[in-house]
């Protein structure tokens, strides 16, 4: 992308395993500090698991260490072991993962064969369900938090309904409200082109509440000074918020401009922000 566009700076907010399909948002110049922003956000999956079979890594590219003959189980035991993992609360990391322990990325401590005692780290299951079941093969739809592990979502899946099995197919659709849909592939870009599919910050749909800043405001919060709100704004906006399903998650914002100022012009993104009660903290600053 860099040789397309000429430009250096590029974040991306999370990678896919090799064998995945799907979204991968890549932020350009300041959006860049946004980046760990939208990682946090939650991530809808279509995924295709085979009963029956285990391998070292969790889906179709690691060696299988394990096969049985599949059980068939019934409609009750599928329907429970569905409910289980709408409630499952944490998960420990499988060991061919990103997951850095000691600043190395697990998976290269898994390669030499080194066994790591990985920690359970919390998680949430917004939604679960099954769009198939054929024989061996299941295919279901996940909308989970950040640092939930697909791989181990099945092997645990597959393991309440009595079974073993490894991640097949997977393919991300969203990234909070950003979807797959509008998303074009890196091969139909070019340096002539790329502008085109350049989506602007103030043109995603955040499912983080937004604050809106007026010139004086913005004076302050672009300086990295904490912005001083009206008495009844938290409360006010917070209701507002619940009513509107977003999540004030750590208390934190995306700070929009209500109006120009200077070079800024009116609904630019000026940055993130943490706000408690009636008091705004910068951050990050764009």
């Amino acid at each position: 992308m860099r040789k397309k566009t000429a430009y250096r700076k590029f974040g991306h907010t999370g990678t896919l395993d090799p064998f995945a399909s799907g979204l991968v948002i890549l932020c350009l110049n300041k959006a860049t500090k946004l980046s760990s922003f939208i990682i946090n956000s939650n991530k809808d999956y279509l995924v295709k698991i085979e009963l029956g079979k285990k391998t070292d890594t969790g889906d179709r590219d690691g060696n299988i260490i394990l096969q049985e003959e599949p059980s068939l189980p019934s409609k009750d035991i599928v329907d429970k072991a569905i409910n289980q993992i709408r409630n499952l609360r944490t998960q420990v990391p499988p060991s061919y993962s990103a997951k850095k322990i000691n600043g190395k990325a697990a998976y290269k401590y898994a390669r030499k064969g080194i066994q790591l005692n990985l920690q359970p780290q919390k998680i949430t299951i917004h939604s679960f369900d099954i769009i198939s079941f054929t024989d061996n093969i299941i295919v279901y739809r996940t909308k989970v938090s950040k640092g939930t592990y697909i791989r181990t979502l099945s092997e645990t899946f597959a393991e309440y309904l009595g079974n073993i099995a490894y991640t097949k197919d997977l393919r991300r659709f969203s990234i909070g409200n950003i979807s797959v849909k509008d998303a074009v592939k890196p091969s139909s870009l070019n340096a002539d082109n790329w502008q085109k599919y350049l989506k602007p910050i103030n043109s995603l749909k955040w499912d983080y509440p937004i604050i809106h800043l007026k010139k004086r405001e913005i004076c302050r919060f672009m300086v990295g000074n904490t912005v001083k709100l009206s008495e009844s704004f938290y409360d006010d906006h917070r209701n507002e918020y619940l009513a509107n399903h977003c999540e004030l998650k750590e208390n934190q914002v995306i700070v929009f401009a209500a109006e120009a100022y200077n070079e800024i012009i009116e609904n630019d993104c000026l940055g993130i922000a943490h706000i408690d009660k009636n008091n705004l903290y910068p951050k990050k600053v764009l």
